[in-house]
């Protein structure tokens, strides 16, 4: 059982996901629908190839420039909030 969270860390857990949902929607489609199946759905890279189209190396690469995409961004607006 998780206690009740204060206002602060509401409206903090507020921000940080609009931060994050921004960052996702600059993604290209391809980096953010294989970006989500595997962080949010937990798909497999087999499953997710056959989803998307894409070779295993073509996936790999789609995720590396997702992530990097993501921690870029959200060092970037996380650094314009300090």
């Amino acid at each position: 059982i998780n206690p009740p969270k204060g206002p602060e860390a509401e409206v903090l857990g507020a921000e940080e996901a609009a931060l994050i949902g921004q960052c996702l929607d600059g993604l290209n489609g391809s980096q953010r629908a294989a970006f989500h199946l595997r962080e949010v759905e937990g798909e497999s890279s087999d499953a997710i190839c056959g989803i998307l189209d894409v070779q295993p190396e073509n996936l790999r690469i789609l995720l590396f420039r997702a992530r990097n995409g993501l921690r870029e961004c959200l060092e970037r607006k996380w650094g314009e909030r300090a």
